[in-house]
């Protein structure tokens, strides 16, 4: 049972990296690594504080709804504990009790922060982990993993399009191709590979 609204808004990065650098490259409160180049914490985390919120959000594993309904509560956001859904979830897309872990490599982080131009060497994973209740009233988990290339203007014409990707459009552009995507979800009925591009490897030299 994936929600498909964070397949979407999971890998828009939102501050891809830009919390400041930690002198010993530790990872931040919100999960953010800046000298790795990698987000990993809840999905509430890679929103939150450029969203006004001052303290991190903390959830629970296994949890469908973890502590939505408090960390949420001053803007009235609840959860539903059968599918993991936010009340509101147009105007919180992020509030998730979901495990994200994002990597870029310098390519990507260049480019994102306006320090270079994309290049095909450019990518990013995502891998995402969360749960909901099934028909069966027992609580499944899901897993979703994705790497993503930027491939330019041209969608499938882009001399940089690898057969068997799809084109996600990031950033207002249609510059990005998922070249993998596997999604697990074993009471669902997923197993897998669902998008395998050809050839599948990050970067393209």
């Amino acid at each position: 049972m994936r929600k498909s609204v964070l397949g979407i808004i999971a890998i828009v990065f939102v501050a891809t990296m830009m919390n400041p650098v930690h002198a010993n490259g530790a990872f931040d409160q919100w999960g953010y690594n800046r000298t790795a180049l990698v987000f990993e914490d809840w999905y509430v985390n890679a929103y939150a504080q450029s969203h006004g919120f001052t303290t991190p959000y903390v959830g629970i594993k296994g949890d469908p709804c973890g502590n939505i309904n408090s960390y949420f509560s001053s803007v009235r956001v609840t959860c539903n504990p059968t599918s993991g859904w936010p009340s509101d979830p147009k105007r919180y897309p992020y509030a998730y009790n979901v495990l994200l872990q994002i990597n870029v490599n310098t390519a990507w982080d260049d480019a994102h922060r306006g320090a270079a131009s994309w290049t095909p060497d450019a990518w990013l994973t995502n891998h995402q982990v969360g749960w909901y209740v099934g028909e069966d009233g027992k609580i499944h988990q899901w897993e979703w993993s994705l790497k993503i290339v930027w491939i330019g203007p041209g969608d499938s014409n882009s001399p940089n399009w690898r057969p068997g990707g799809y084109v996600a459009p990031f950033y207002g552009m249609k510059e990005f191709e998922v070249i993998q995507s596997v999604y697990d979800d074993p009471y669902g009925g997923s197993h897998g590979i669902e998008t395998l591009a050809i050839p599948p490897g990050l970067g393209w030299s």
